[in-house]
C-alpha cells in the first residue's frame, strides 16, 4: 500500500488535472456576451496514466476497459453563468472557428434551442477521429469537454451496440 501512494501521485501530477485549452473557448463565450458574466469555474483532465490507472479498477468489464483503452485524454470545464443570457444573439465563438479555419477541425453539430446552444466539433488524422470537443451554454452553466485518442474506436462501438441493424460496419477497416 506504501508503494501505492507515491505512484498515484505521480499519475495525478502527470495526467495533467486543468483544462487551460478550454479556458481560451471560455473567454471568447465572455467577450461576445458581455451581458451574461461567466464566473469562475472548475476544470479537470485526466491523462494517460490517470486512465490507465483506471483501467486497472475496472476489473472485467471489456466495454469499459476498451473505452479506457482508445481515450488517452479527457479534459472537462463547467463555469457558473449570471445575469442576461440570450441564446438567439451568440455567434460561434472566435476560439472555434480558430479551430476549425486551422487546427483542422470540423464541425459536426451545431445546436440553437430557445434557451441553448450548442457545438460538437472533430478533428480527424487520415481515416481516424483523434479529438472531439463540446460547447455548450445555457442561462446556467458553459460546459466544455475535449477528448483525445482513438476516438473511432469509440464510436464504432458506441454505433454496434446501440446504432441498431442499419449499421454495416468493415470490422478489417478497424483495424
Amino acid at each position: 500500500m506504501r508503494a501505492f501512494l507515491p505512484l498515484a501521485l505521480l499519475a495525478v501530477v502527470a495526467s495533467g488535472c486543468a483544462a487551460p485549452g478550454l479556458t481560451r473557448v471560455r473567454n471568447d463565450f465572455a467577450q461576445s456576451m458581455p451581458e451574461a458574466e461567466i464566473g469562475t469555474g472548475r476544470s479537470f483532465g485526466f491523462g494517460p496514466l490517470m486512465l490507465g490507472l483506471a483501467r486497472t479498477f475496472v476489473g472485467d468489464d471489456e466495454d469499459v476497459s476498451m473505452l479506457l483503452g482508445d481515450v488517452s485524454r479527457v479534459r472537462v470545464a463547467t463555469y457558473p453563468v449570471h445575469g442576461h443570457f440570450d441564446a438567439s444573439s451568440i455567434q460561434t465563438p472566435a476560439a472555434l472557428r480558430r479551430l476549425m479555419d486551422r487546427g483542422g477541425w470540423e464541425l459536426l453539430v451545431a445546436s440553437r434551442e430557445e434557451d441553448e446552444v450548442a457545438w460538437v466539433l472533430y478533428r480527424a488524422r487520415g481515416e481516424r477521429v483523434t479529438d472531439v470537443m463540446t460547447a455548450s451554454m445555457d442561462a446556467e452553466e458553459l460546459t466544455l469537454t475535449h477528448v483525445s485518442g482513438r476516438l473511432d474506436n469509440v464510436i464504432r462501438n458506441a454505433l454496434r451496440e446501440h446504432g441498431g441493424d442499419w449499421l454495416q460496419i468493415d470490422e478489417n477497416e478497424a483495424e
